[in-house]
């Protein structure tokens, strides 16, 4: 919250650290190690990753116990019995 309010500049090796990226390379590298995770990601289960684009752009807009109710009634559907019980 403090880098989105306070506009900070950090450096690619601060943003690894505090995992804002994934990983940092040098500049002469870039190219290089993008078209390698593309590689990867282009043999990768490409329905599976949509899918869980979609489940991540969905929950972004829901609260914590509406996300656990829908992951709940996912179980239910499959036969697996784990109910989210809330406290009154």
């Amino acid at each position: 919250m403090e880098l989105i309010l306070l506009a900070d500049i950090i450096d690619a090796q601060e943003a690894l650290r505090i995992g804002l990226v994934n990983r940092a390379v040098p500049a002469e590298q870039l190219e290089q190690e993008t078209l390698k995770l593309a590689e990867r990601l282009a043999q990768g289960p490409t329905v599976a990753y949509g899918l869980a684009k979609t489940g991540l752009h969905q929950g972004l807009g829901m609260s914590l116990e509406d996300v656990l109710n829908a992951r709940s009634g996912r179980r239910a559907s499959r036969g697996v019995q784990s109910p989210v019980r809330w406290p009154s």
